[in-house]
């Protein structure tokens, strides 16, 4: 911590020293950028919840299917049973391209 603290102290230092007015610039900008940065982790942890329950109920709905595959064969809904999988993990794309295009944005 204290190596840390000797480095940041330097490091402002020698901006001041540099160009104080650039220095100045900089550091205005930094409290926006980190409550920018807050909003996307919230927003990015949220949509992460998102992709994990959606694949979760694919899983969920693949593990019935399969426990049961007797009773889905006979009925013939092998087609309805892979259209919710389907959808599910469509869901779970569909999050996590979002999360992708915003990632790519904040970096």
């Amino acid at each position: 911590v204290l190596t840390n603290l000797l480095r940041l102290g330097g490091g402002l230092f020698m901006c001041l020293f540099t160009s104080w007015k650039l220095t100045l610039l900089a550091s205005t900008l930094i409290g926006p950028i980190i409550y920018l940065t807050r909003i996307y982790a919230i927003w990015s942890r949220k949509l992460g919840l998102s992709i994990r329950v959606n694949m979760a109920d694919a899983n969920a709905v693949a593990t019935e299917a399969l426990r049961n595959i007797r009773t889905v064969r006979s009925f013939g809904a092998d087609d309805m049973e892979v259209s919710q999988f389907k959808h599910h993990m469509d869901l779970s794309l569909k999050s996590g391209m979002k999360d992708a295009y915003a990632s790519a944005g904040v970096s």
